[in-house]
């Protein structure tokens, strides 16, 4: 099931997060998933699946760092005392939650080239501040578009692999 999970997120995140195609994983999303990917399974079983099993094991999908966390911010996942600090392990990252524990934002850290030993939060939020000259795409228009191709890559190499 892991290549249908992977299949899954993949368009969770194009749909629902990029596009705004739906609103949440409901029965018209998995109805259009079933028709578009054609997949076998039925909308009750990939329902069933998706809450038992896909929300708890997101961490451990073979996905850029990204597009799992926009995943746990936008599906609104809870994340736990235990979870939260591997995840900001793992992505090299500093979470702030809310008090139902569900992801409101994030900063990626970074080495000090002065004390290496010492971490400090990237530039992310003075870059997304700075308001001198407007560029022709906001940082949130270019990570959707890179979104949306590395969706299309991701659907490309599936049709191009033979065990689907």
């Amino acid at each position: 099931m892991n290549q249908l999970e992977k299949r899954i997120w993949v368009y969770i995140h194009q749909e629902i997060i990029i596009g705004h195609k739906f609103e949440k994983v409901d029965k018209d999303f998995w109805e259009s998933f079933k028709s578009e990917k054609d997949c076998r399974h039925s909308v009750e079983d990939l329902e069933m699946f998706f809450e038992t099993s896909m929300k708890t094991n997101l961490l451990k999908m073979n996905l850029e760092s990204w597009i799992i966390l926009d995943l746990y911010k936008h599906l609104k996942i809870p994340i736990s005392n235990i979870a939260q600090p591997e995840i900001e392990q793992k992505f090299n990252i500093v979470m702030k939650l809310d008090e139902e524990r569900f992801l409101l934002d994030y900063d990626y850290i970074r080495k000090s080239p002065v004390n290496p030993k010492h971490p400090i939060l990237s530039e992310r939020k003075a870059a997304r501040r700075s308001v001198e000259r407007r560029e022709a795409f906001t940082i949130r228009d270019k990570l959707r578009m890179a979104h949306y191709l590395y969706g299309k890559m991701v659907e490309a190499e599936e049709k191009a692999s033979p065990d689907k």
